[in-house]
Formats: structure tokens, C-alpha cells, sequence
């Protein structure tokens, strides 16, 4: 009933009916001899059908991993003579009853024996109870029933309690929905879950010395209260907890602990919430941040205690470190040589020059008119022919990367026409040292020429216009060639 979410009903033993209202979603069962089973198809989907147990009905009932959420989850008529009736519902898997206007389980007036080793979460609506019109109420042997009162009833229970065995817990609801307990007790030595439960938060439960409780393999117990457990908890199946677990440690499988990692700046999402294993060591790769590196969990936003492991339901919280900013590489320069020849000007100079690495260097060559017939042939270190731009006459050394010297070869005087006149030779100046000092005369009635000083490098020392006579300039101690208008002359100062 109730579609692919609903439950199927099962009578053994005959002598029960079955009646079926679909417009009131609602099950009727009556007779007085056989076992009926209501097995729900998905624990974890309700279905929206009551059940009632009609008057003078007597079977036993069995529920197994039934959810229903309706106005009256289960209804017991009783007898109508006043005679009290006795219900035995025995629990298997995990059933949830909820009702949204009535008790969660109506008994009107008569008793009740839960058996089993499943688990019941039964819920009332607004007033009622969880259990309501309780005459007398038992659990036997591994029965795990939490009964909550709706908001604004006086009890989780409306009765009296009977509670020799099994594990009880009931309380009230406060108008946001919290659970406040009013009763917590496991009776009996030994108990054995066998259908997944939970504890609900607000709730504490005493695993007292000398008691033994057993989560069966395949069952999951989750704790969103506090465990006390002073006696064994034997974990052969799962205990997820959100709450709290103090005493005794818990043997066999260790529990999942829920954590909440908050990524400690605005993230989207800002935290993620996941159950880790006890002992387990944390993810680091739950969030990432642009431009930082992730340094681990801490107990505080500030980073108080660092936390690897997972011991206990907490927060925490992700540190971070900014990634340095690289410094810039530094700017590297080479050398780019011009050499000094003679009958011909550079621009720039005849000199040494700093060049970025991978840049061009850019220089123009100009023939003196005594040789402006040559054929100037410029080649470089690195092995290379350069040739002059078509545009505007440079010479491009490209992807300067190393030091770079260039060679200008071809350079010759022109030779005289067969009309120009022969003139005698000018006299050429004079060119020594003494003292330390470069010395340059020039005889009377020459003009002025431009005195240029080189290192034998060909790197440009000095330059100035000589005058007529003497002409002295010091110089440091060296080898120097010396450029005086057309004459050039090598001389050593000492």
C-alpha cells in the first residue's frame, strides 16, 4: 500500500481481515487469531497512511522498517465493555511512527508489551503525547522505543510505565523543536540492537557498569545525544556520532565522528560536513584558496590547537599561508663592442654598450668622404653577416643574449681619378709622448682637427679639437691609438 514508498501487510496464520480506505488513506486490521506483519518498502521515505487495530481485535503484530507520517500513525480501539486489552507489537529493522494530530501510538485506555530487537521512534502531534492513553506499558528483552511528546503536551508518555528490560527513552519538545528528556534508562544486563536507531539530541544515555550494549552487524546507531558508558559497548555494526561519547572506550569498530570544516574565509561553500573515522587522518583537499597554501585544521578561527585526527565531533578550521610573491628575475645586460676603423664614423661611437638580453641593438655607419667608394663588410662573433635596413641604413644585431663583438672590414681610401690634379701632400702632424703626456703639433696654417683617443679595444677614451703648435693632454700610463683628422698612430704612455 501506498505506492513504491509505501508498506506490504502480511497475515500468517489466518482469521485477520484487512480493509483498505483510499480516500482516507487509512488500513483497518480486525480478527482475533494470526501474526501479521506491516514491513515498509523504504525506511527512509514515509508514506502517509494511519493503521488502526479495530475493536476486539487479538494478533500479534510485527513492524519492520515502517516510516509513516499522518494525522494518526496507529490507533488501537481496545474493547468497548471497559475490559482492558493487552498489544503486543514487537519491533524489528528501524520504524519511525509520526503523527501530525493525535498521539504517535494511540492505545485508548489499554496496555502495551514492545519485544523485538528493533527500534521505535514514535512522535506526537502538537498536544499529544508519543504514546498516549497508556494504561500500562512494557518492553522485553532488546526493544529500543523513543517516544517524543509533540509541542505543547505535558509528556512523551501518557500512563503508566512498566519498563523491566530493553531501552526506553521519552521527553518533550519545546515550540523550536528541541527534545528536552524526561526519562533515559537501558534495563537488563545484556542488549543487542538489531535495526538501526538514534539517540536523540538533548537526550543521555548510562551504559551502567556491568551492562552490555551491542550494536549487531549491519545496524547503525547514531548518537546526537551523550553516552555515558561506563559498562561495554561492543560496535559490530556503526556508530555515527554527532553528540557526545564519554567513559569507557568503545570496542570493536570505532566510531565515525561527525566534523565540520569550515574553510575559514569566504568560500563557497564555506563548509563541508562529513562523518570521519575514528583515528583517521583529516583530508587536506577539501577546499582550496587562490594565491595560499593550505597549512591544516585547527580547533579555532585564529588557529589555537592544530587537530590531524579524528577523535571527537568538532569544528575546525582551516589555516592559511599566503604564497610569497616571486621577486622579479634581474635585468641581465651584455656588451656590444663597436670597433674603432679608420675612414669611417659610427652613431653611436666606436665603444662598449650595455644591451638587454633578447633586445636589439641598433647602430648607423658613415663613410668619411676619402672613403666613400669602400664596401663596408660588417660582420659579428657570433659568426653573422649584417647588412643595412633598407629604410634608413641601421645595422640590427637581434636577440642580443651574449657579449657581442662587431667587426667593419673593407673599408679603403679611394683611389685618385685620372683627371684630378696631383697636389703635393700637406704636412701630416706630429705624434709622440713625454712625461706621461700625449704631445700633437700641428704646423702653422693647418686648420683645426678633431683629435680622437681610442683604447686598443677600439673603445672611445677622449676626443677634442686640436689648434695650430703644441698640443699636450696627460693620460694614465697604457697603449692608445690616436685618431688626429686623417692620421692615426699607436703610442705608448709612460
Amino acid at each position: 500500500m501506498g505506492g513504491n514508498e509505501g508498506f506490504d501487510v502480511s497475515n500468517f496464520g489466518g482469521g485477520v481481515t484487512f480493509s483498505y480506505d483510499g480516500t482516507e488513506k487509512l488500513l483497518t486490521i480486525s480478527g482475533t487469531i494470526g501474526d501479521v506483519l506491516i514491513k515498509g518498502r523504504n525506511k527512509d521515505n514515509a508514506v502517509g497512511c494511519g493503521i488502526v487495530i479495530a475493536q476486539y481485535a487479538s494478533f500479534y503484530l510485527t513492524i519492520e522498517d515502517l516510516n509513516i507520517v499522518t494525522d494518526e500513525a496507529l490507533v488501537f480501539r481496545g474493547i468497548s465493555d471497559g475490559q482492558l486489552a493487552n498489544y503486543n507489537l514487537t519491533l524489528q529493522g528501524t520504524n519511525r511512527l509520526t503523527s501530525t494530530s493525535g498521539g504517535g501510538i494511540n492505545l485508548n485506555g489499554n496496555n502495551i508489551t514492545f519485544a523485538g530487537s528493533g527500534s521505535l521512534t514514535v512522535t506526537g502531534g502538537n498536544g499529544c503525547a508519543g504514546i498516549q492513553g497508556l494504561e500500562s506499558l512494557s518492553i522485553y528483552k532488546n526493544a529500543f522505543v523513543v517516544a517524543i511528546d509533540g509541542k505543547g503536551a505535558a509528556s512523551g508518555i501518557s500512563g503508566n510505565l512498566h519498563h523491566d528490560s530493553g531501552f526506553l527513552i521519552y521527553g518533550s519538545q519545546d515550540d523550536a523543536g528541541n527534545f528536552s528528556q524526561e526519562y533515559s534508562k537501558l534495563v537488563g544486563s545484556d542488549f543487542t540492537l538489531g535495526g538501526d536507531a538514534e539517540i536523540p539530541k538533548g537526550a543521555e544515555v548510562i551504559i551502567a557498569e556491568g551492562q552490555t550494549f551491542i550494536i549487531d552487524a549491519g545496524v547503525t546507531l547514531t548518537n546526537s545525544g551523550t553516552i555515558d558508558n561506563e559498562g561495554t559497548i561492543n560496535n559490530e555494526g556503526i556508530i555515527y556520532n554527532k553528540g557526545t561519547l564519554t567513559g569507557n572506550p568503545v570496542k570493536g569498530h570505532f566510531p565515525y565522528h561527525y566534523i565540520t570544516f569550515d574553510a575559514n574565509y569566504p568560500a563557497s561553500p564555506a563548509v563541508d560536513e562529513r562523518y570521519i573515522l575514528q583515528g583517521e587522518t583529516l583530508p587536506s583537499d577539501i577546499f582550496t584558496r587562490s594565491g595560499y597554501t593550505f597549512q591544516g585544521w585547527y580547533d579555532a578561527p585564529s588557529g589555537e590547537t592544530k587537530v590531524e585526527t579524528s577523535a571527537e565531533p568538532q569544528t575546525l578550521y582551516a589555516r592559511w599561508e599566503a604564497v610569497p610573491v616571486p621577486e622579479p628575475e634581474p635585468t641581465v645586460y651584455y656588451t656590444v663592442t663597436l670597433p674603432f676603423v679608420e675612414g669611417k664614423v659610427t652613431d653611436p661611437v666606436a665603444g662598449d654598450y650595455d644591451v638587454e638580453s633578447g633586445s636589439t641593438f641598433r647602430f648607423y655607419l658613415t663613410l668619411d668622404t676619402a672613403y666613400s667608394q669602400s664596401q663596408p663588410v660588417v660582420t659579428t662573433s657570433r659568426g653573422e653577416t649584417l647588412t643595412p635596413r633598407t629604410s634608413d641604413g641601421a645595422y640590427l644585431l637581434k636577440y642580443v643574449c651574449t657579449d657581442v663583438e662587431v667587426y667593419i672590414d673593407g673599408i679603403e681610401k679611394n683611389n685618385p681619378v685620372a683627371n684630378e690634379p696631383i697636389r703635393a701632400a700637406a704636412p701630416e702632424p706630429e705624434i709622440w709622448s713625454e712625461d706621461a703626456c700625449l704631445c700633437i703639433r700641428l704646423s702653422e696654417g693647418l686648420p683645426t682637427s678633431l683629435v680622437r683617443i681610442f683604447t686598443p679595444e677600439g673603445r672611445l677614451l677622449d676626443s677634442f679639437r686640436s689648434t695650430p703648435g703644441l698640443n699636450r693632454r696627460q693620460l694614465p700610463t697604457g697603449i692608445y691609438i690616436v685618431q688626429v683628422g686623417a692620421t692615426v698612430r699607436k703610442v705608448a704612455i709612460r
